[in-house]
C-alpha cells in the first residue's frame, strides 16, 4: 500500500462519518423539521451512528496499521 492509497482509504471513512452524521441529524428530526422527542427511537438512532461510525474509525486504524507493516518489511 502506498501513502497515496491510505489517503484515499483516510477520505473514505471520513466521507462516510460524514455522511453517518448528516443521516442522525435528519433522523433526528420529523419531517416538519421538528426535533424527535420519543427516548427508544433516538436512543436506537444514536447506538446505530455511534456503531458505525466506531466502525469506520477502526478502518482508518487498520488500513495505517497494514501501511506501517507493509513499509517496516520494505
Amino acid at each position: 500500500m502506498d501513502k497515496e492509497k491510505l489517503s484515499r482509504l483516510y477520505s473514505f471513512s471520513t466521507t462516510e462519518i460524514q455522511k453517518l452524521t448528516t443521516e442522525l441529524y435528519e433522523e433526528l428530526h420529523d419531517e416538519k423539521g421538528s426535533p424527535r422527542l420519543e427516548w427508544e427511537p433516538v436512543l436506537n438512532d444514536v447506538r446505530k451512528y455511534k456503531r458505525l461510525v466506531i466502525q469506520e474509525l477502526e478502518a482508518v486504524k487498520v488500513a495505517l496499521k497494514e501501511f506501517l507493516e507493509h513499509h517496516e518489511h520494505s
